[in-house]
């Protein structure tokens, strides 16, 4: 799979995330963010560590997802 792109409907990042051979990527980012929004554990506790992991991507992706919040709040 070419870098940057989305991952198969049938991928589960949670399960993914389980594995210690699992690094998730930039294409995660925004998955990871909501993993960590809908708050289920373990699946939450593992996917924040990746986000800041990814550094710049995963800080860009956390901005997106409050402004997407604030915006529907309005």
């Amino acid at each position: 799979m070419a870098k940057g792109t989305t991952r198969p409907a049938q991928f589960d990042l949670a399960a993914e995330l389980a594995k210690p051979n699992f690094t998730p990527g930039q294409r995660d980012v925004a998955a990871l963010v909501e993993l960590i929004v809908v708050g289920d554990e373990p699946a939450a506790a593992r996917a924040a560590p990746a986000l800041v992991r990814l550094g710049d991507a995963g800080h860009a992706a956390i901005d997106a997802r409050f402004a997407s919040s604030d915006a529907g709040a309005q």
